[in-house]
């Protein structure tokens, strides 16, 4: 079994079983990417992309463990996210023209995205922490909705790399967006398996053992780790409930509408 982790609502292939945590999305697995329900040594072969800067970092340690209790000795795990260094360089060397290509890239398909209107640091701040709906701040009360993110963290290779180190994973190499240890890369390419090649750190490696994640051991944090959910959703307003309700509600109808045109567009091309 192959397993396609943050899939979002258009990606399948024969063989391949797909999970997102949007619940726009029913016909999705409805779980989150810490807490997996496969059994122990399930998949040969797990493919990330552009999924794991949408967890915080209090929880991508248990994320990297829980991936790795599911998969089989000896699988691979091919990984994308926006590449940290790269962004950086880009916004250090003040080079518009490609911060702007990173931008296109992040952009397409989406009616919201990263904008540099105020200058580099805008997308670069962009990059690292971006609107959305897949989490949210709230104040120290825990009774205002202070805003909605996206992308919340960003790696570069060595930090990446020694967190899978650490979680069990060997054989840990920096890719292109075309070369790949899993045989059916190339044909899976078409329909957005690999995307945003110029901004992404691509990252393969191999399951060695597995490593339970403990939170007395941390890599990325100092001191207690906030394991529990802190969050005591009594406490919020019915209003700003609504409110977020309606935000993704809206969401999805506007993904609705660019399939129905892209479809439109079709028919009467085809006609």
């Amino acid at each position: 079994m192959k397993l396609n982790l943050g899939a979002g609502p258009n990606w399948s292939r024969e063989g391949w079983v797909t999970l997102d945590h949007n619940i726009l999305y029913p016909f999705r697995l409805p779980r989150q990417a810490w807490d997996l329900s496969w059994e122990d040594n399930t998949f040969e072969i797990v493919f990330i992309s552009h999924m794991i800067e949408h967890i915080s970092h209090f929880w991508i340690e248990k994320t990297l463990s829980e991936i790795n209790r599911v998969m089989k000795d000896g699988g691979i795990l091919r990984l994308l996210t926006p590449d940290l260094e790269v962004l950086c360089k880009a916004y250090v060397s003040r080079d518009i023209e490609k911060l702007k290509l990173f931008i296109h890239e992040d952009n397409v398909g989406t009616d919201n995205g990263i904008k540099m209107t105020l200058g580099p640091a805008q997308a670069l701040l962009g990059f690292l922490y971006s609107p959305g709906y897949d989490n949210f701040l709230l104040d120290s009360s825990r009774s205002k909705l202070l805003g909605g993110y996206a992308h919340i963290f960003c790696y570069d290779f060595e930090l990446l790399s020694n967190l899978l180190s650490y979680y069990g994973f060997t054989s840990i190499e920096r890719k292109n967006i075309e070369d790949s240890r899993i045989k059916e890369h190339r044909e899976l390419r078409g329909n957005r398996y690999d995307i945003d090649k110029n901004h992404s750190l691509v990252i393969e490696c191999i399951k060695e053992k597995y490593v339970q994640f403990d939170k007395t051991n941390s890599l990325l944090l100092n001191g207690p780790y906030p394991y529990r959910d802190v969050v005591d959703c009594r406490k919020y307003k019915f209003t700003e409930i609504l409110l977020n309700f309606s935000s993704r509600i809206e969401n999805f109808y506007r993904w609705l509408r660019r399939k129905i045109k892209k479809l439109l567009k079709y028919n009467r091309k085809n006609s």
